[in-house]
């Protein structure tokens, strides 16, 4: 069940009528979508079941199938449908893509799993062995010229990188092999970069064989966005936590090894295993934010000037911010 294509889509929901926005990924076996890059799946749709895919014009109509209500807002342009033929009943998948070129990778994709005729590389997606058969006619290996840009997904604004266990820029060698040695396979660390290569990272991912494998994760631009990806993957991103949600779920190569997956809950263990030998404590954690009620509080308490409050007051004004909000009304 090896990822051949994903991004970001707009799909128009079948009972709602409204336009959602999800991260769909195609397998092998499956069309699914999900909240938001390595989020939940909120549905998918079995690849045998895939009948036929068309671009759609905008504000063209839709039939029962794709949409059971009216839709709270037309079609934009890029747009594209999946009929298909599910156990319980024919249903069309609307979807709107960012761009006409991305609109048509999802078309050529699609039609290719409908018609049987879907290459699939075992150690790289899809388009990246499209580029790989083109180099090899020229003799030499080149990085694919169509690598896709991935935006940063809502997941980055949650999240702090610096708080992630497998992040540590200023790790040496030796701690990497002590901090990834004996760990399960998929755990991983990434770290900066030697200063030759400002700006990009290493990858050092336990192979379950014994074998800590080195990748660099290269910074480039995707018309002039900064962005960072493996050596000749198809895709690049804007952020590093998408990076390792997306190889997460789909594998890579790494010569003389095969295939890896990324492997969250390895990192965790390989972290408390390492603090374990070095008797280090854990990272800071990040204080949770204080509560509205708190914020209000804190708020109130800076829009009084000190120099022109007793103590009396400020304790009276303290007090009452306790008082339930009946005992207020009757004071």
């Amino acid at each position: 069940d090896t990822t051949q294509f994903g991004g970001w889509l707009t799909k128009l929901g079948l009972k709602s009528g409204k336009w959602q926005r999800r991260y769909f990924v195609l397998t092998n076996v499956q069309l699914s979508y999900h909240t938001d890059l390595g989020g939940r799946m909120k549905g998918h749709i079995p690849t045998p079941c895939f009948r036929s895919v068309s671009a759609v014009n905008a504000n063209d109509t839709v039939d029962r199938t794709a949409c059971s209500t009216t839709m709270k807002k037309p079609i934009r342009d890029f747009a594209f449908k999946l009929y298909t033929e599910l156990p319980d009943g024919p249903r069309t998948l609307v979807m709107i893509a960012e761009t006409e070129q991305e609109r048509n990778n999802w078309i050529r994709f699609i039609q290719r799993k409908i018609s049987g005729n879907s290459p699939m590389s075992s150690n790289q997606h899809t388009v990246l062995e499209e580029e790989k058969q083109t180099a090899a006619t020229n003799g030499k290996r080149k990085q694919t010229k169509h690598c896709r840009f991935i935006p940063r997904s809502d997941a980055t604004e949650r999240l702090n990188i610096l708080r992630q266990p497998w992040f540590r820029r200023a790790a040496t060698q030796q701690e990497v092999k002590e901090y990834l040695d004996g760990a399960e396979e998929g755990a991983f660390l990434i770290k900066d970069a030697p200063k030759s290569k400002l700006g990009s990272f290493d990858l050092n991912v336990q192979t379950g064989n014994g074998k800590i494998a080195r990748l660099l994760i290269v910074k480039t631009h995707i018309d002039g966005k900064l962005c960072w990806g493996l050596r000749n993957a198809p895709v690049a991103f804007e952020h590093l936590l998408d990076f390792v949600f997306w190889y997460a779920q789909s594998k890579f190569s790494v010569n003389g090894v095969g295939e890896v997956l990324l492997n969250l809950s390895s990192c965790y263990k390989a972290e408390q295993l390492f603090r374990k030998r070095r008797g280090t404590i854990s990272r800071p954690v990040v204080r949770p934010q204080n509560s509205k009620q708190q914020q209000r509080v804190m708020r109130q308490r800076k829009s009084i000037s000190l120099d022109t409050v007793t103590e009396e007051e400020e304790h009276a004004v303290a007090t009452k911010q306790q008082l339930p909000k009946q005992q207020q009304q009757q004071q």
